[in-house]
């Protein structure tokens, strides 16, 4: 023998043992799940934000702008004169 405690393998949790890797492996792939899925939902909401604020934006300029009709009177008006 080498003279060395070798206890490891005795262990209930050791870095070799083949259940503990698969437990790893198992919760790092949780982990990227869950992250994938928060930042889809971020991606989701920053873009119902920015639909949000352009329709609003879209909004005040057409209640900014003249209307169609007002204006073809305006030129209508502008012929006769």
């Amino acid at each position: 023998m080498s003279g060395r405690l070798i206890i490891l393998p005795k262990k209930t949790w050791h870095v070799w043992n083949r259940e503990a890797i698969a437990k790893v492996r198992n919760d790092e792939k949780e982990h990227a799940e869950k992250t994938e899925i928060t930042r889809q939902e971020t991606l989701r909401t920053d873009a119902e934000a920015r639909l949000d604020q352009l329709r609003a934006r879209r909004k005040r300029s057409i209640e900014g702008a003249p209307s169609s009709s007002s204006s073809s009177s305006l030129t209508a008006e502008a012929a006769d004169a």
